[in-house]
């Protein structure tokens, strides 16, 4: 089993199957390190910022809805859990996290990628097996088309 198990969630319909993925590999005792990333040009970490544009205040308020649900949801089922809205990059933001949180595993979804996709670039989650000094488990989207 693993015990400090990172989760990173994007508000789409998939993740409450990544969610109960992770709870499925989860121990008793373990903690999960439930994260939403927000590039950083669309964060408000302080939504009362003058600073920060609609569209970031926005984006913020969406993320932390995102959040919060998860919390709920894991808190409800006695799973002892950590909640947070990061800033950075996606995919370097995700790995980051879970090395300096000494996370033994990462879980996360996956949707498959058109051709234009493809060809553009990888997919997250793609970046993050490449980069993580952890295992990971992918939660794979249905296809659609």
């Amino acid at each position: 089993m693993f015990n400090r198990i990172l989760v990173a969630i994007n508000g789409t319909p998939q993740c409450d199957e990544v969610l109960e993925l992770a709870i499925k590999v989860a121990a008793p005792t373990s903690e999960l390190y439930v994260v939403c990333v927000i590039a950083t040009e669309y964060s408000a970490p302080t939504l009362e910022s003058q600073d920060a544009s609609p569209a970031a205040r926005r984006e913020q308020m969406r993320s932390e809805a995102i959040i919060a649900k998860a919390r709920n949801h894991l808190e409800a089922r006695n799973i002892n859990t950590t909640a947070r809205v990061i800033q950075g990059v996606p995919e370097q933001a995700i790995y980051v996290h879970a090395r300096e949180n000494s996370c033994d595993l990462i879980v996360m979804g996956h949707h498959h990628l058109s051709t234009f996709e493809r060809v553009v670039g990888n997919s997250v989650a793609y970046s993050v097996l490449e980069n993580a000094s952890c295992p990971i488990l992918v939660e794979v989207g249905k296809q659609t088309r």
